[in-house]
């Protein structure tokens, strides 16, 4: 899945603070020669649904609306 987080949250802070929390995900600039989509991530979704990846996406979601706050706060 292609994500398009909100232009404050920074995909690759989201991808460090992910990983500390033992979730995997791949920020968008990556996959972008130029440098773009650094706003936007890639989630793989080839697991099927269970308990587990309801807490990572609910962990990514938390540190999402974090980040996004504290950009706001920033401006």
């Amino acid at each position: 899945l292609w994500v398009e987080l909100p232009a404050a949250v920074d995909a690759r802070r989201l991808f460090r603070l992910a990983a500390e929390q033992g979730v995997s995900l791949a920020p968008g600039v990556i996959f972008s020669p130029s440098g773009r989509h650094d706003h936007h991530l890639r989630v793989s979704c080839g697991y099927p649904w269970s308990a587990r990846i309801e807490g990572a996406v609910r962990t990514v979601g938390a540190l999402v609306h974090r980040l996004a706050d504290e950009g706001r706060a920033a401006r």
